[in-house]
């Protein structure tokens, strides 16, 4: 990264501020200008990280550069076209004052610093929002108050839809906001690191109601939003309570060209999927576009060589985003503010790379599937066949005091390291247990590949299940097999009242799959494989087995789960990406 530019800025064009929010707590922000004098455009990032990579700042070198610096890749740029920077931590993170709570002050907070921009003498009413992740999530959340001088935005992976940023069907994603919000509290502020009674084993003790206390010694409001309304459809998550509720009227009335990127690994995928083909309004649309990288979230592209892209399994030439579409934040901006050419992505349109592809990048209008469709059965030989074998069961003891442990994430989690892969751990793909590895893991593989061909959309699965519980889980696990190694691809999670609303023990029901969208480019030899249990621990909370809200049960129980062969069906779909369906370009690289 070149920043002698910026380190030989005239002094009088950085400064750093103490804004002041509604209700008295400032927050540190830092400003550059192009030049001394002048009004430029703006652009605004709201970050709670306080720290990037492996750095940290700290009290000795927090000055307004370095923050920058540190937080704002590729700064410079910004500051020769033009654009006056903007950086800010959001409350209680980096120098900032007040307490940090996850998604809880940032609408209020995005609409305080924005009228404080307003009031500047460096601003030409125009502001332009950016930022990954969380800080992808804040570019966003006030989008619903129609600002007029907000002209476009960028969201990196963005922490989009507020339900299923933190849980699946009901279930906490312990692996995902359970493990992330504890980190960012470790490192929020400035003054240094806390020390928290944090392990990911406290996510398999019970009462689950008491982990704020356990980690944090406090009730977590966090924790409590998605113990006390774990149904998505609960008002709850709509009303002003909700953490994030204005991030649904924020994508439902979306009025600004935005351009979102996230990966077939990012944990935000499938929100963003569901929030570009029906949620935001046509005409926004139809100016905004999306680009996805066959990576995960940790793999935007900015700095590849620190990022998930250094220890992805797979070599896929031309596929680095900041190759095939450098300084894509600045392109977006500046194709509305000056009109320039948009380069690699087009407004309207999806531009994304197949997992296990090479150089090549195709478009599409929206989200769909393959134009084939095939159904296979679980059989009773532990096979995914074509044809239906005969009806029989197979039932299993689940313990939640035992829960089977996956390391790796798949699409809605974080990946936990595994005892002897540290350098890989938290990357989306990393090499999974062999079929049927424990007692209460039943595994089904199909016949390898014969040919190239694309997995394409969403695959589903129903299987027809039994519990002598009246209430249980059933997590279904979508492998692929590469080369001999297994790699965990896709995930969905569900318990029985949960999807059904009421459950007679001993009574056989079917109970509905659906697996986030994915493009992967499949290789003779490649083979499908799925497991069927009833846990997936760090990754999501344990099902108690107990009817009603999980997190006041103080005592699970045991529960023999059975699985249906025969009735039982998995559904993937494929295509060829021919040149006459789809447009593609060809980029060389890496």
């Amino acid at each position: 990264m070149n920043l002698s530019n910026l380190e030989n800025h005239p002094e009088e064009c950085i400064e750093s501020h103490m804004v002041e929010m509604r209700d008295g707590v400032k927050l540190y922000t830092c400003v550059i200008k192009p030049k001394k004098e002048g009004k430029f455009p703006i652009a605004l990032c709201r970050c709670p990280y306080n720290q990037r990579f492996d750095e940290q700042i700290t009290l000795e070198n927090y000055t307004a550069l370095n923050v920058i610096l540190h937080y704002v890749y590729n700064v410079e740029a910004f500051v020769l076209d033009g654009y006056c920077v903007v950086f800010q931590h959001c409350r209680g993170t980096g120098n900032s004052g007040g307490p940090f709570q996850y998604v809880l002050y940032e609408f209020e907070d995005g609409c305080d610093t924005l009228d404080w921009l307003r009031t500047q003498d460096f601003y030409n009413e125009e502001i332009y929002r950016f930022g990954g992740s969380y800080f992808g999530m804040t570019s966003l959340v006030d989008a619903g108050m129609h600002y007029k001088d907000i002209k476009a935005i960028v969201a990196n992976v963005p922490n989009t839809w507020p339900y299923e940023a933190g849980a699946r069907n009901g279930f906490f994603k312990t692996g995902l906001l359970g493990m992330w919000e504890h980190k960012t509290r470790l490192t929020a502020t400035i003054a240094g690191t806390k020390t928290f009674n944090y392990t990911p084993d406290v996510f398999r003790t019970f009462p689950q109601k008491d982990w704020g206390k356990l980690i944090y010694d406090f009730d977590n409001p966090m924790y409590e939003s998605y113990q006390k309304h774990p149904n998505e459809n609960d008002p709850y998550w709509r009303s002003e309570e909700g953490p994030g509720h204005t991030m649904y009227t924020a994508f439902e009335e979306l009025d600004v060209p935005t351009l979102f990127t996230t990966s077939w690994f990012d944990y935000f995928v499938n929100p963003l999927s569901k929030i570009w083909n029906g949620i935001i309004p046509e005409e926004t649309r139809k100016k905004s576009a999306m680009l996805i990288n066959p990576y995960g979230h940790g793999a935007d592209g900015d700095v590849p060589e620190v990022s998930e892209v250094a220890f992805w399994p797979f070599k896929m030439e031309g596929a680095l985003a900041t190759e095939a579409y450098p300084r894509h934040v600045l392109n977006w901006f500046n194709h509305i503010r000056t009109g320039e050419p948009l380069r690699h992505v087009k407004e309207g349109e999806i531009t994304f790379f197949p997992e296990c592809g090479q150089k090549k990048w195709y478009y599409e209008k929206e989200f769909t599937n393959g134009e084939k469709q095939q159904t296979l059965y679980l059989n009773e030989n532990r096979k995914l066949e074509a044809s239906q074998g005969s009806v029989s069961e197979v039932t299993y003891l689940y313990n939640p005091y035992n829960p089977a442990v996956y390391y790796e994430g798949a699409d809605h989690n974080i990946g936990f390291v595994r005892p002897g892969a540290e350098d890989k751990g938290g990357i989306a793909l990393v090499p999974q247990d062999p079929p049927n590895w424990r007692y209460d893991v039943i595994s089904f593989e199909a016949e390898p590949f014969e040919k190239e061909t694309f997995l394409k959309g969403k695959m589903t699965a129903d299987i027809h299940v039994k519990s002598d519980c009246e209430d249980t889980c059933f997590y279904v696990r979508v492998h692929l097999v590469k080369d001999g190694v297994t790699y965990g691809i896709r995930d969905d999670i569900t318990s029985l009242c949960y999807q059904l609303g009421d459950y007679t023990p001993g009574e056989e029901v079917k109970l509905y799959f659906e697996f986030s969208p994915i493009v992967w480019d499949i290789k003779p030899g490649d083979q499908l494989r799925i497991d069927v249990t009833s846990s997936a621990f760090p990754l999501y909370s344990l099902h108690t087995n107990v009817k009603g809200n999980q997190a006041e049960v103080e005592k699970p129980k045991y529960a023999y789960n059975t699985v249906v062969f025969g009735k039982s069906t998995f559904t993937y779909q494929t295509s060829d990406l021919s040149a006459d369906k789809y447009e593609i370009v060809e980029v060389t690289g890496k």
